[in-house]
């Protein structure tokens, strides 16, 4: 069992959009140069208990790695991760890769949309 831990944790709040956000300054220059935003959520829903997020995309079983360890292939929902910033991978082919980062809620099933 592997054990994912966010990059940054964030602090909880009632209004989700509150602290979702990365501002300019805190955008990340990945190893090949480019800046990795914030991606925010499609879709937002209320949990009981625990958090989720959501990971969908146009192009079918694109390998997703959160934190760099692979997840699995798209559509795929990710379960009961720490609160938090997370570096979030879409990989397709050889050639296609996209990096954002997803913010994980506690009490929130969040749902992320990432095109090529």
């Amino acid at each position: 069992m592997i054990c994912l831990v966010p990059i940054f944790a964030c602090a909880e709040s009632s209004e989700f959009a509150e602290n979702s956000e990365l501002a300019e300054d805190d955008r990340t220059v990945d190893e090949e140069n480019y800046i990795i935003e914030g991606l925010e959520p499609v879709k937002i829903q209320e949990l009981k208990n625990g958090s989720k997020i959501i990971i969908e995309s146009a192009e079918q079983k694109a390998k997703v790695y959160i934190n760099g360890i692979y997840q699995g292939k798209t559509r795929l929902e990710v379960s009961n991760l720490l609160p938090g910033e997370y570096l979030l991978e879409l990989k397709k082919g050889e050639n296609k890769t996209k990096r954002r980062f997803v913010t994980v809620r506690r009490g929130y099933a969040l749902t992320y949309r990432i095109e090529f």
